[in-house]
């Protein structure tokens, strides 16, 4: 729990550290990139999911961006599907690896049993905060794939990608 903090405070104040640079290399071109996520959990929970993205980089190491999601989860034969946006910062610590921390909001679809043991079946606004580490294999110049591995810090019993959170993505320097 103590490193999870000191990596949040990283990832929220790097970007004071870096404004400096930030400001002198403004308007280089290349600093926008586009990709997304796919997660697939299966076994009694399925999840799926496709998470496009764009990000910017704000210095060499450090990017933010904005994303949507969608998901499909099934579990004991019920089945549906979720929406939403998210947030994320992310900072390369080493050539490949980088730590990353993300805020999602979604509108999930959640069932219940009522008082007259009726499913009740209705949307719901679940948020995650995740924050881990990821790895990018390089493919060229301006191209890569992205494994992450977090921890969703928010999670319930409606969240639909449970502890821990595996995340397969790409990435494309626009």
């Amino acid at each position: 729990m103590k490193r999870s903090f000191i990596i949040i405070l990283f990832l929220l104040f790097a970007p004071f550290v870096y404004a400096q640079d930030t400001l002198k290399n403004l308007n280089q071109p290349g600093r926008f990139y586009v990709g997304g996520n796919i997660g697939l959990q299966v076994g009694s929970f399925t999840n799926i999911d496709i998470s496009p993205l764009i990000g910017y980089k704000i210095t060499k190491g450090l990017s933010a961006g904005v994303g949507l999601t969608y998901q499909y989860t099934s579990f004991s034969g019920r089945g549906g599907s979720n929406y939403g946006g998210r947030l994320f910062v992310r900072q390369f610590i080493f050539r490949s690896l980088f730590a990353q921390t993300e805020y999602e909001s979604l509108s999930v679809k959640t069932s219940r049993l009522n008082e007259s043991s009726m499913i009740i079946e209705e949307r719901k606004g679940i948020n995650a905060y995740l924050v881990g580490l990821g790895y990018r294999q390089t493919l060229g110049d301006r191209a890569g794939v992205e494994f992450t591995l977090s921890y969703n810090f928010l999670e319930t019993v409606d969240t639909p990608a449970k502890n821990p959170v595996f995340k397969v993505g790409f990435v494309l320097g626009l």
